[in-house]
């Protein structure tokens, strides 16, 4: 389960939040070839620290992203971030 729901919700959050992988990979510190890997299920190991920034950027928790909490009305709205804030 976990590795068909977290890439699959990962690529959903990733858009939802108007985020290109080069982006997402960026605000999280980590390189796009990585991030890619991730979302295409390809990645063997992912450190918890990645999986946290993840979440800490599309604004989820670790259990809805991996797939063991399904309820979706706990995703958050993107941030809107403006110009020179962050």
């Amino acid at each position: 389960m976990l590795k068909s729901t977290f890439p699959r919700r990962l690529v959903r959050l990733r858009e939802m939040h108007s985020l290109s992988q080069h982006a997402l990979a960026l605000a999280c510190s980590i390189s796009p070839s990585t991030l890619n890997e991730i979302e295409s299920g390809l990645a063997k190991d992912l450190k918890v620290s990645t999986l946290l920034k993840v979440c800490k950027r599309l604004r989820v928790s670790p259990d809805f992203l991996l797939g063991f909490d399904l309820d979706e009305t706990l995703v958050r709205a993107p941030l809107l971030i403006v110009a020179g804030h962050s």
